[in-house]
């Protein structure tokens, strides 16, 4: 797909609030000063070492406007060594009724001068072997990506997609049956951690779950998988702390597909 290049960008400061988190919340109706747009609440001065002493953000690319899908939904995964943005689209309806819907690629560019910031950003489909890509991390020179599936049996998984070379397949299966939806995926301690919900069964464009919603573990060296963690609904993001000692992984079991909240979950 063609590449879309949009020219003088305007940066504006961002306000960074302090915070103490065991401030109690003001009253009900107690009034507020007006807040910017966008705004950052910082709750441990540890936060300065990502924003800096003057952070700035911007609006680089919207869909809003363009489409009934969000382009820009999941993934965010900048990798350092090619200075690329990726991202991955909600589910996309084809034209034709008959046909599934479709997951996009979106490669973005960014770079500065004095006109402001520039941006080139580049709507690719994924390989055919990772379909409906959801999420991923960097792991050297190349993306590690979680393939959601499709209503054919043997698809999903999670990839290792290296520069320039076609995406190579980790773990697509847990004792011959195929995953649900790998949605998120972490690397730390020699192994990578992912999420496994039924986002695509939800959806309609996967099959039966096979395997309960699970956090599992890839272990680099034997090349194992492992279950280490069930009792979930939804589980979706996943990450590990700086030591490798704790594991966080949100469940959106509230969260229905059509966006509105199961508070009993």
């Amino acid at each position: 797909m063609a590449t879309i290049k949009q020219t003088g960008i305007r940066a504006i400061p961002t306000s960074i609030e302090t915070r103490d988190r065991r401030s109690p919340p003001p009253p009900p109706g107690h009034s507020q000063p007006a807040k910017p747009d966008v705004s950052i609440i910082q709750y441990d001065p540890a936060l300065q070492a990502i924003t800096g002493s003057n952070p700035t953000h911007a609006l680089l690319l919207s869909s809003v406007e363009t489409s009934a899908s969000a382009f820009f939904h999941r993934g965010c995964i900048y990798l350092p060594s090619r200075d690329e943005l990726w991202t991955t689209s909600a589910p996309l309806q084809a034209t034709d009724p008959s046909r599934p819907a479709t997951v996009l690629m979106s490669k973005i560019k960014v770079s500065q001068d004095g006109n402001g910031l520039t941006t080139e950003w580049a709507k690719l489909r994924p390989p055919p072997t990772m379909c409906m890509p959801a999420s991923g991390c960097v792991l050297g020179d190349g993306i590690i990506w979680c393939s959601q599936g499709s209503v054919q049996q043997g698809t999903g998984g999670v990839f290792h997609f290296p520069s320039g070379r076609p995406p190579k397949p980790i773990a697509t299966s847990y004792y011959g049956r195929d995953f649900n939806s790998p949605h998120s995926v972490t690397v730390s301690d020699g192994g990578m951690w992912f999420t496994d919900p039924c986002c695509g069964n939800e959806a309609d464009f996967r099959g039966s779950p096979q395997l309960p919603p699970c956090v599992y573990r890839y272990d680099q060296a034997t090349r194992e998988v492992r279950a280490v963690a069930d009792g979930f609904t939804r589980p979706t993001g996943i990450a590990v702390d700086e030591g490798s000692s704790t594991l966080y992984v949100s469940d959106c079991g509230g969260v229905k597909v059509d966006g509105s909240l199961d508070l009993i979950e």
